[in-house]
């Protein structure tokens, strides 16, 4: 996977997690499961009206046979708005030593990955063994 926009699907066409607002992020390593809500731009960015070149859509990223989970903003709460994802991708292009000792650690077939988060100055690392992408109906609350 190169990147996280591959997991969105045709249903929403300029779909992207570039500037997604997290609003709740639940890890359970008993389950070894992670489920990550987001409000993703889904507007056209060739739209007259800037509602329609704006307009976001709710959907969780779910992630199952967690292996390392590293969330450096500890019990940091989202603000309603959520968090603002700044920057994302595949764990060997993260900044720092955590992020590198997870990349060699990865198995075969694992996804590894970082998050970003301009808001609060905080990372969440991940590794997975598999990761996937539903929308929530629209006019879903957020969390």
């Amino acid at each position: 996977m190169n990147t996280l926009d591959e997991l969105l699907g045709s249903e929403e066409s300029h779909a992207t997690f570039h500037d997604a607002r997290f609003v709740d992020v639940a890890y359970d390593p008993v389950a070894r499961t992670a489920a990550l809500t987001a409000h993703l731009c889904v507007g056209d960015p060739d739209a007259a009206s800037s509602a329609a070149r704006e307009r976001r859509r709710v959907g969780v990223l779910e992630l199952r046979g967690v292996a390392h989970w590293r969330d450096d903003h500890g019990e940091l709460q989202a603000p309603p708005a959520g968090v603002w994802l700044a920057a994302d991708g595949p764990l060997a292009e993260a900044p720092g030593e955590v992020a590198r000792e997870l990349a060699r650690e990865l198995q075969m077939g694992e996804v590894g990955w970082y998050f970003f988060f301009a808001d609060s100055n905080s990372f969440i690392y991940w590794v997975a063994q598999e990761a996937s992408f539903r929308w929530l109906p629209n006019g879903s609350p957020a969390a």
